[in-house]
């Protein structure tokens, strides 16, 4: 591949003092997390080039310390306060060089830290050059204050508790130091509100919302924790049971778990979350067709017989009810929570109303309607449920 002189790329110098390419170019990478060595250079790279891509790697073989759809909106939020209106971010899972070609990029991007980043860039490098001889690649050395911070140094350092505000974004650091299932949370809710086409500003409100709504402490029991909880039986369930492929949408699954308990502990709860579900489809697209989506929140009314559920009903509300054959501490941490969920009811109204719920499943010739939620929870459940009516 010839390299040609920097004058012939040379559009004009910036007022930054930087050569100014009248070129495209892409910077890839994990960004696992974004680091502060990555903004410099984006920030150094976005000044030189007409466009800057953030090209964040997939890799199907590693789930990685935090999901792509984690990543993503990290990356943005981190880029917003930078004035750079001519970086975008996107995805792949090819091969960065081919990524380049197709969207009409001239550069590629690399950042150098050292002598060994130096070989493997250029060994890299070298191979690009055979796959397609057009795209150049442009190294940019990093700065000295930023040079010993990598995505795997900031993964050790938190992993052992060390503070992070001086080597990644705030908004990283802030976000690092929310619990495991709080993360998971968001960036589940971020990659289905993604995958329905809610764009990244809708995407960012709508989490907020969700998030701050799950996280009011009067829920008890029906918070954060329990959709979590539903969300990993549902990526368990697709993994192992020979029923995975009866369900309808996965993605619209997922959102209508997320928002079955949206309006909890209200008169008509069940059906004003649906509302809700409907409301923010409705937003991301007016001609949506909400009516799967509100059938599945609609299962989790209990006073709907089962003979009257689809599978994908029945799929919701055993995942809705798998707190009911959890172990005994964790049943027993439940019923703790729902009781003072009801604090405002005496003890004899709640345990009245309790009991009767309680007996409802009890008596039931099975509580799971699928095979593979009856095999893993039905028999502890039945013990769990003699257990709690027989204490109130």
């Amino acid at each position: 591949m010839k390299i040609l002189p920097i004058q012939q790329y040379n559009k004009s110098y910036s007022k930054y003092g930087m050569p100014s390419f009248n070129a495209k170019a892409v910077y890839p990478g994990s960004f696992d997390p974004i680091t502060n060595g990555h903004i410099d250079i984006i920030k150094r790279a976005g000044k030189m080039f007409d466009s800057l891509t953030i090209l964040v790697a997939k890799n199907p073989d590693k789930q990685g310390f935090l999901p792509i759809m984690q990543r993503i909106p990290l990356i943005k939020k981190a880029l917003k306060d930078l004035g750079l209106k001519n970086v975008t971010v996107d995805t792949s899972e090819g091969i960065t060089v081919n990524y380049a070609k197709s969207h009409g990029i001239d550069a590629m991007v690399r950042g150098l830290r050292n002598d060994k980043d130096f070989e493997y860039e250029m060994d890299l490098y070298n191979v690009n050059s055979l796959i397609e001889p057009e795209v150049d690649t442009v190294f940019i050395p990093t700065n000295p204050n930023t040079k010993s911070i990598s995505s795997s140094i900031v993964r050790g350092v938190y992993r052992h508790g060390g503070n992070l505000s001086k080597m990644v974004p705030e908004n990283v650091s802030e976000f690092l130091l929310k619990p495991e299932y709080l993360r998971y949370f968001e960036g589940e809710l971020y990659s289905v509100l993604a995958k329905l086409g809610a764009d990244d500003n809708f995407a960012e409100k709508t989490v907020n919302e969700i998030t701050s709504k799950y996280g009011d402490k009067s829920r008890g029991y029906h918070g954060t924790n329990h959709i979590t909880s539903m969300l990993k039986n549902i990526e368990e369930f697709l993994q192992n049971s020979k029923e995975a492929n009866k369900l309808k949408n996965i993605d619209e699954f997922k959102f209508a778990v997320f928002m079955h308990d949206f309006i909890n502990g209200e008169k008509d709860d069940v059906k004003k979350s649906a509302e809700n579900a409907e409301k923010i489809l409705k937003e991301i697209n007016g001609n949506y067709d909400t009516a799967y989506i509100k059938e599945l929140i609609t299962a989790t009314n209990y006073s709907v017989s089962r003979r009257d559920l689809t599978f994908d009903q029945c799929l919701m509300r055993d995942l809705d009810l798998s707190i009911l054959g959890e172990k005994p501490d964790k049943y027993k941490e439940y019923s703790k929570q729902i009781r003072e969920q009801y604090s405002q009811y005496s003890d004899e109204e709640f345990g009245k109303a309790r009991k009767d719920l309680l007996l409802s499943f009890a008596q039931a010739p099975v509580i799971y309607n699928t095979e593979y939620f009856r095999r893993k929870y039905e028999n502890q459940a039945r013990v769990n449920l003699l257990n709690e009516i027989s204490r109130l």
